[in-house]
């Protein structure tokens, strides 16, 4: 009985500590997801450790393993972005290649400046 008493003991302390673990992961979540609402931005693996030093292992563990994912897929978004405006006006510069001239009118022939 005295193995029972000290493995339940055991698995008790263990499910305390897997608990107190999800409630300080939940705060900090939010405590993240308030700092992102208001400042985003990419910064590489050492720089976010430095900002993380206070927080426990599991939590740093966990936002850098989140950053280490989205890092490439933010970049290719910012760098799509201009590419597609740059795009954009190239085809609009084609476009203004077929436009016709512009002819004088004869009204505005004598207002020149020459």
């Amino acid at each position: 009985m005295t193995e029972g008493t000290t493995s339940s003991g055991a698995g008790a302390a263990g499910g305390q500590r897997s608990l107190a673990i999800l409630l300080a992961m939940a705060a900090a979540q939010q405590t993240v997801a308030d700092a992102l609402d208001e400042d985003a931005e990419v910064m590489s693996n050492t720089k976010l450790e430095e900002q993380l030093a206070g927080q426990p292992e599991a939590i740093q563990d966990e936002i850098i393993r989140i950053n280490t994912d989205a890092r490439p897929i933010s970049l290719q978004v910012a760098l799509l972005v201009p590419g597609l405006a740059g795009l954009l006006g190239l085809l609009l510069s084609f476009r203004m290649m077929r436009l016709p001239d512009p002819t004088p009118s004869a009204s505005t022939e004598g207002m020149a400046f020459g």
